[in-house]
């Protein structure tokens, strides 16, 4: 399976995205990259929301922003390496980190996997919180993947989106869906 990885780190120079093929257990090939600076103004409005726990527009514009600029480097990523957005099969979406306090089991990554799998096709897995060491990890899916996925249950719509939260210290893995347009 191709599969696109992204990263933003907290240098907030630019994305890097790397697309590799694997069979998701022992296989790994990478086969191309691309790094995408930003411009100093993006930098600058993120380092402005850096800290922040509470949700504002402010923060809501800026996590547009990076998951466009996040959509803009995999579609780079493609053309560089001749592949159509139908030939990969997931996006790895971490997001950029703008709050931490580990000590409060508490980390915050905008960015919006949703946007991002509308904006470039793929199925995208994106991290989103972590509240008192409950990773909420969402997985956005824009074709039919979940009527193929038995571990999440049937008749799955365009638009769903599962939520999966595994507990602490191996314990089981939460799901649920939320059903496009809030059916």
């Amino acid at each position: 399976m191709l599969a696109i990885g992204l990263m933003s780190g907290t240098s907030i120079d630019g994305v890097d995205a790397a697309l590799i093929d694997t069979d998701g257990i022992h296989q790994i090939d990478r086969l191309a990259f691309h790094s995408m600076p930003y411009e100093p103004e993006f930098a600058d409005r993120v380092r402005a929301i850096l800290g922040r726990a509470e949700a504002d527009a402010e923060i809501a514009t800026v996590e547009r922003e990076l998951t466009m600029l996040h959509a803009k480097a995999v579609g780079r990523l493609l053309e560089s390496a001749g592949v159509g957005a139908d030939s990969v099969g997931v996006v790895g979406f971490h997001g950029h980190t703008i709050h931490h306090e580990p000590a409060r089991g508490f980390t915050w990554q905008i960015g919006d996997g949703a946007l991002l799998a509308a904006e470039c096709g793929i199925d995208v897995v994106a991290c989103r919180r972590m509240l008192s060491g409950i990773i909420s990890i969402d997985i956005f899916a824009p074709d039919d993947f979940w009527n193929k996925a038995p571990f999440m249950g049937e008749n799955w719509e365009e638009g769903d989106t599962a939520h999966l939260s595994p507990l602490p210290q191996g314990g089981p893995c939460l799901k649920s869906r939320s059903r496009a347009g809030n059916k």
